[in-house]
């Protein structure tokens, strides 16, 4: 979920100041997606159970995460890497535009090493592979029009939406008598909660899984990416929108996505609903996104307002960094919850592991300032394998 195209370049044709304000807009919403990502994978890293076995917090802090957070903020860093594409391309029929679109394709190399590490020894919900594979294949869309890009890209969420809410009805009907197995299995904890040999042979097992699920929903990733490669070749982020526009905007994503959400929190995590909890994955996919846009608003009214300057500044240094972050947060949660570390895998409930989340997240965005150069060390790779 990372950022995967070069940090947002001015292109020639722009005056400083505009590219200055759209580069930050990017960053710090970047750098507040950590957030809502870091909730998410949390869960799945720290097998939670579902909260239907525990008790009500469990419940409630279960439900708060879906709402606000689940299939939410993986859009909004694909959007962000097409906007951040565009930047990086700079302006078409230019030797230096060739220059650049040479070092994205190796940039995107080194962001399938990555994330292809990633993926084996910490996090099976990996993103970076998928990115990496979505980047080469909206590269070959790099010269078309923005209206292009948008046709594009909405027809093929919409279709991806229509098949999986098809697919998810039926397999609701045809399992509406299917006892669901309990997760994390009682094995599944017992090799979590053992040593670094057990850990890794355990999440080795569920690859295929994971691997499968990468798989499935990159349309929809894609679909993002080209969406964001539109808003770059637009200049959406760099327009001076006006408050009271991005107030309407935020107003009327959240009509749309706020009934969604509810439905996908509530299905997902009630008992006598959970059956339905595929179609609800189905309506997030295409409603989560507008809740996203809403969030988005809210930034860059928080941004434009020139108010908690502080704050606004740590997500921005955040936002250029985020590959540093997202496996640092991995690294973290692998070793607290797994057998790399103080495995306490599928002991700690939901409202703590909330807790815990925000307060990495805090400590995260202190130690940004901290990064020699700028840079954090997995940004260090990707510029060492790109070159200058």
């Amino acid at each position: 979920m990372p950022d995967a195209a070069a940090p947002a370049t001015a292109s020639p044709g722009h005056n400083t100041a505009s590219d200055h304000q759209r580069v930050e807009a990017v960053d710090m919403l970047r750098g507040a997606a950590l957030l809502g990502i870091l909730l998410v994978n949390a869960r799945m890293i720290a097998g939670t159970p579902h909260p239907s076995r525990t008790g009500t917090a469990d419940w409630a802090a279960a439900v708060v995460v879906a709402f606000f957070a689940e299939i939410k903020f993986y859009p909004l860093l694909a959007f962000l890497f097409g906007v951040s594409m565009v930047l990086a391309m700079g302006e078409q029929g230019t030797a230096l535009r060739r220059t650049r679109e040479s070092r994205y394709l190796r940039r995107l190399s080194a962001l399938f090493l990555l994330g292809a590490a990633h993926l084996v020894f910490l996090f099976g919900g990996d993103i970076l592979t998928t990115y990496a594979l979505v980047g080469a294949a909206a590269h070959l869309l790099r010269n078309a029009a923005a209206r292009t890009l948008l046709l594009v890209g909405a027809g093929t969420m919409l279709a991806f939406f229509t098949c999986f809410l098809a697919l998810a009805v039926w397999f609701a009907l045809s399992a509406q008598h299917v006892q669901e197995a309990p997760y994390p299995t009682p094995e599944l904890i017992a090799a979590y909660q053992a040593g670094a040999a057990e850990t890794l042979a355990a999440h080795l097992s569920l690859l295929p899984s994971y691997v499968f699920g990468s798989a499935f929903f990159s349309p929809h990733v894609f679909a993002c990416v080209l969406l964001g490669m539109a808003a770059g070749k637009t200049g959406l982020l760099e327009r001076e929108w006006q408050s009271a526009r991005l107030r309407r905007t935020a107003l009327v994503s959240a009509a749309v996505g706020v009934p969604g959400s509810v439905v996908y929190a509530m299905v997902s995590y009630t008992p006598s609903l959970v059956a339905w909890s595929m179609p609800g994955r189905a309506v997030a996919v295409i409603t989560g996104p507008a809740l996203t846009v809403t969030y988005a608003c809210m930034a860059l009214m928080l941004l434009r307002s020139g108010r908690s300057a502080r704050l606004v500044g740590l997500l921005a240094k955040a936002g250029r960094n985020t590959l540093s972050h997202y496996l640092g947060q991995s690294i973290v949660l692998c070793f607290v919850f797994t057998g790399y570390g103080l495995g306490l895998y599928g002991r700690i409930g939901g409202p703590v592991l909330v807790a815990g989340c925000v307060g990495l997240f805090a400590v995260q965005l202190l130690l940004t300032d901290r990064y020699h150069g700028g840079k954090g060390p997995a940004e260090a790779f990707v510029r060492a394998i790109q070159g200058r």
